[in-house]
């Protein structure tokens, strides 16, 4: 039998839409992971970087993982979701900037002999070099929540080999 998760019900739930929908308007609070199903799903829809997660926050409730490892991971796991790649994007604009001004003082000698041109050049160079900085955080804080996710099936995945061993003591 499928886990409630992948069965067809009127009442839905963050993972429910998180599953079955590849586009949705509703932003869900707080998303609770509490099986590996469920860190599965958002596993794989995470590894879609060209989709939104529509997800604002995580908490991990995983039964049998330790308080510390959990809080970790999903501390982790927060920042990844809250990172806009603004940081990113500031520094590869000043970069912009900088590269712009020594490429101009090398091409076109001192302000003096500086066009509009050039200005209206500078700006879209920079621009453009702030977008694929922000592009380039945003991706590189998608690949880090993808590991983070990683991270805690592996660790999800140990617990539930601990809790097994246990029972084959009794």
């Amino acid at each position: 039998m499928l886990p409630e998760y992948f069965t067809a019900s009127s009442q839905t739930t963050p993972m429910t839409d998180l599953v079955n929908s590849a586009s949705t308007d509703n932003i869900s609070e707080i998303t609770t992971l509490r099986t590996k199903v469920e860190i599965q799903a958002l596993l794989q829809r995470s590894r879609n970087f060209l989709l939104p997660l529509h997800i604002t926050k995580i908490s991990i409730a995983i039964e049998g993982l330790a308080l510390s490892a959990s809080s970790e991971i999903e501390t982790r796991l927060n920042a990844d979701l809250r990172e806009c790649g603004c940081h990113a994007g500031g520094i590869t604009a000043s970069i912009g900037v900088l590269v712009y001004l020594a490429l101009l003082i090398a091409v076109a000698g001192w302000p003096s002999a500086w066009k509009w041109k050039h200005l209206l050049i500078g700006i879209a160079f920079c621009f453009a070099m702030a977008v694929l900085g922000k592009l380039f955080g945003l991706l590189r804080a998608r690949v880090r929540f993808v590991r983070g996710l990683e991270l805690l099936w592996e660790s999800a995945e140990a617990a539930n080999h601990v809790e097994r061993e246990d029972e084959s003591w009794h």
